[in-house]
């Protein structure tokens, strides 16, 4: 489990996306879960799934971070 951020904001410097943040929008959030699985269609076929996932872990997350 340690390793999973440091992969994810290694793919995503690598993608030129920034460093992950609480301001980083949809868009770079699903191009580094896409970049986390690799290049090409099939990649960009998993980011959007994930992003789905994304906004069901921020929406519980953002309420416990704003209160």
């Amino acid at each position: 489990m340690r390793t999973v951020p440091i992969v994810l904001i290694a793919g995503a410097l690598e993608m030129q996306l920034g460093r992950p943040s609480l301001t980083t929008t949809e868009d770079q959030v699903k191009g580094t879960l896409a970049r986390y699985n690799g290049t090409g269609s099939e990649a960009a076929i998993y980011g959007d799934q994930l992003l789905g996932v994304f906004r069901c872990f921020e929406k519980f997350n953002s309420l416990l971070r704003f209160s």
